[in-house]
C-alpha cells in the first residue's frame, strides 16, 4: 500500500482547513496496515472505512482491532477533531529513538514519517513500537506547505477568495506580509473591499508590533541584546508601525529595557574582566616572588627593588597582551578593585619581621609603672645589641637574606610588597615565637638578643587583597 507525500498533505491539511473533513482519521487495524481516511458509518457491528489513497470504501468489524484501537476509534465517532490536531504517531526503533510526526508512506517493508523538521524512512524491522497520539499541524508541515495547500483550493482572481486567505494568514499562520499582499490584492479586484482591508490593516499593525516586540523582549531574555537592538532598529525604520502614538511610546519603553539590558550586561562584563585582570595579577606576582626569592644571586636591596619598581609594569603589560587591553587600562582596573572582586590573603614576614618592625610604643607618661617596665626592657635590648655587635653576632638585611631558605624570602618579598602595593585590611603584630615577645633571653647572669626576631619583639602579620 502506498501513501505519497502531497497525497498526505492535502488529505492532512484538508482535515485542518476544511471543517466539513473534521472527521478524518487514521487507523491501524490487526493486520498491523496503517490507513488514512474517513469514518462514513458506523453501528454497534463495526464501521465503513472510506481510504484516501484510493478512495476505497472497507467495512470493518470491531474485532478486526485491538482492544485499545478499538476504544480510540469509538470515541472519535463522539468527539470531533480540533481544527489544527491530526493523528500522530510516535515510532519507537530499535536504535532507542523515536520518531513522531504524521505516516504519509508505508509500503515495501519501509515507513515514511513526516513532521515540520524531517521526513524519515523507517525500516519495519527496526520498528518496536507504534503509539498513536494528537499532534498539532504546525509541528507536522511548514507554514509555506499550510499555505501553498490553503492558496491552491483558493481563487486567486476573486476578491473575496483572496480576503479569505489572508484572514487565514493573518490569524493562524501569523503571515503578515503574505496577508498584507492578499488584501491589497482584494483591494485591486474589488474596491468596495477598501474600508474593510483598511481594518484589517491596522490590526496586521497591532499584531506585527506586538509579534516583534515579543521577540525583541525573549532576546532581552536570553541576554542577546545585540539581536534585540538590531530589531528594534530595524522596527523603527518602519513608518507603518511608528505613526501610531501609542506605538511609538511602547517602542519608546522598548528602548529603555534594552537600555538597561546593555547596561547589565557592560557591568557584569567589566566585572568578569575586573576577576580576569584581578586574577592574572595574583598570579603573576607570586610567580614573580618565587622566580626572585629563589635567584641566589640576587642581594636583599635588589631584590626589594626589583619587586617595588619593575614587577607591577612588567604584570601589567604581560595581563594588557593577554586580553587585548592598554597598560594604563590593566593599572586603573587593579588599582580600583574592591573585595567583592578580590581574594582576601593573610601573609606574615615571619623570622624576617625584624628588618621592617616599628619601634615599640613608648607608653602613656601618665602610668609610671609600665613606663619605668617599658624602659627596663629596652635598656635590656640595647645592652643585648651592643654585646652582640661587639661579638659580631649582630643580624644584617643581607645576612639574613643570604641564610634564608626559599620559603621564608618568599614569605617575607610576599608581605612586603602586600604592605606597599595591595590594599590593607588589617595590620597586626604578635610576640616573637622565640622570645615570647621579650626581645631577649637571659643566660649566664645576663641577656642576650633574640636571634630570631633582634630584639624588636614581633612577627608582623598582613592580610590584604
Amino acid at each position: 500500500m502506498k501513501r505519497y507525500l502531497f497525497q498526505g498533505l492535502i488529505i492532512l491539511l484538508g482535515l485542518v482547513i476544511m471543517t466539513i473533513e473534521a472527521g478524518a482519521v487514521v487507523i491501524q487495524p490487526k493486520s498491523g496496515a496503517i490507513l488514512q481516511g474517513e469514518i462514513i458509518s458506523s453501528d454497534d457491528t463495526g464501521f465503513e472505512f472510506k481510504r484516501w489513497d484510493d478512495g476505497g470504501v472497507i467495512k470493518f468489524q470491531w474485532d478486526n482491532f485491538s482492544a485499545e484501537e478499538s476504544k480510540r476509534i469509538r470515541s472519535l465517532l463522539n468527539i470531533k477533531l480540533e481544527g489544527k490536531m491530526l493523528d500522530g504517531w510516535k515510532i519507537y526503533v530499535r536504535t532507542g529513538d523515536i520518531y513522531s510526526g504524521v505516516i504519509i508512506q508505508e509500503a515495501d517493508n519501509k515507513l515514511t514519517i513526516k513532521n515540520a523538521r524531517e521526513t524519515r524512512k523507517i525500516d519495519s524491522a527496526d520498528i518496536l513500537k507504534r503509539e498513536s497520539f494528537k499532534i498539532d499541524i504546525f509541528e507536522v508541515y511548514t507554514l509555506p506547505e499550510i499555505y501553498d495547500h490553503k492558496a491552491a483550493k483558493a481563487d486567486l482572481n476573486k476578491a473575496e477568495d483572496n480576503y479569505k486567505l489572508a484572514l487565514y494568514c493573518l490569524n493562524t499562520l501569523k503571515l503578515f506580509d503574505k496577508a498584507k499582499e492578499l488584501l491589497n490584492k482584494a483591494v485591486l479586484l474589488d474596491p468596495s473591499y477598501k474600508e474593510k482591508v483598511n481594518q484589517r490593516f491596522k490590526e496586521i499593525t497591532n499584531l506585527m508590533l506586538t509579534q516583534q516586540i515579543s521577540q525583541i523582549e525573549n532576546f532581552i531574555r536570553k541576554d542577546d541584546i545585540a539581536k534585540a537592538r538590531e530589531l528594534l532598529e530595524n522596527l523603527k525604520k518602519d513608518k507603518e508601525i511608528t505613526a501610531s502614538a501609542d506605538t511609538a511610546k511602547l517602542i519608546q519603553e522598548t528602548e529603555q529595557k534594552i537600555k538597561e539590558a546593555e547596561q547589565k550586561v557592560a557591568a557584569e562584563k567589566e566585572k568578569e574582566l575586573t576577576k580576569k585582570v584581578v586574577n592574572e595579577w595574583y598570579r603573576l606576582v607570586k610567580d614573580e616572588i618565587s622566580q626572585v626569592a629563589k635567584n641566589s644571586k640576587i642581594s636583599y636591596s635588589d631584590a626589594i627593588h626589583f619587586l617595588l619598581t619593575s614587577v607591577p609594569p612588567k604584570i601589567n603589560a604581560k595581563i594588557a597582551k593577554d586580553l587585548g587591553l592598554k597598560d594604563a587600562e590593566v593599572d586603573k582596573i587593579w588599582k580600583a578593585r574592591t573585595p567583592e572582586v578580590s581574594q582576601k590573603k593573610t601573609t606574615s614576614y615571619e623570622d624576617g619581621s625584624w628588618l621592617v618592625a616599628k619601634p615599640i610604643p613608648v607608653p602613656p607618661t601618665s602610668d609610671v609603672d609600665e613606663f619605668a617596665r617599658y624602659k627596663e626592657r629596652q635598656q635590656r635590648i640595647t645592652d643585648a645589641k651592643l654585646k652582640a655587635a661587639r661579638d659580631r653576632q649582630l643580624l644584617t638585611a643581607d645576612a639574613w637574606w643570604g641564610a634564608a631558605s626559599a620559603s621564608q624570602r618568599t614569605a617575607f618579598l610576599e608581605t612586603y610588597f602586600a604592605e606597599r602595593q595591595m590594599k590593607i585590611t588589617k595590620l597586626e603584630t604578635k610576640p616573637c615565637v622565640n622570645c615570647g615577645g621579650n626581645g631577649v633571653f637571659l643566660k649566664g647572669g645576663g641577656y642576650e638578643l633574640c636571634k630570631r626576631c633582634q630584639g624588636t619583639t614581633v612577627d608582623t602579620i598582613v592580610t590584604y587583597y
